[in-house]
């Protein structure tokens, strides 16, 4: 068992009750051992948020500003979040989660180049399909962020052919 599958696990014992309460402490520690293999990797991530909603009975996987959750019924209810930035599993509250990462954090440390020519959309999608994204996803995001670029130099013109998709 390695250092941090033993430090999700012990931390889903320590909120089994707030988490769910007919999973077994087997359960939890398959799962802890998931968590911890797939951090790092957001596809991965997002299987393991899936499975993980099956088992505890939650109210399915929503992206937020920052992460990726188990919707737990309220924002106060503690719950299983994927945070982007940290690319690691952490187990806490949604209020908590964006108290600390705040509003934008998904932004904060972007890694994507910011320009609209084609080869700055083409360096996006590569850069979303390394981190693990599905590859549409990703082309709506290096496109997205093409638009922006584009918006932010030059706010009163229309958008050039190659970024209206």
């Amino acid at each position: 068992m390695s250092r941090r599958e033993l430090e999700l696990y012990r931390e889903m014992k320590r909120e089994k009750a707030a988490l769910a309460r007919d999973v077994t402490d087997r359960e939890l520690h398959t799962l802890a051992a998931a968590m911890a293999d797939a951090e790092g990797n957001d596809r991965r991530a997002n299987e393991v948020l899936r499975v993980a909603d099956e088992l505890l009975g939650t109210h399915g996987v929503e992206e937020i500003s920052g992460g990726v959750m188990l919707n737990a019924g309220d924002i106060y209810n503690v719950t299983i979040i994927y945070c982007l930035q940290d690319r690691n599993f952490e187990i806490t509250t949604h209020a908590d989660f964006y108290e600390e990462y705040g509003r934008d954090a998904e932004f904060s440390e972007n890694p994507l180049r910011h320009g609209y020519s084609r080869a700055a959309i083409s360096d996006n999608i590569a850069t979303e399909v390394r981190a693990g994204r599905d590859r549409q996803q990703a082309v709506a995001i290096a496109y997205e962020t093409a638009r922006k670029a584009w918006r932010e130099k030059y706010p009163h013109k229309a958008l050039p052919a190659h970024l209206r998709r």
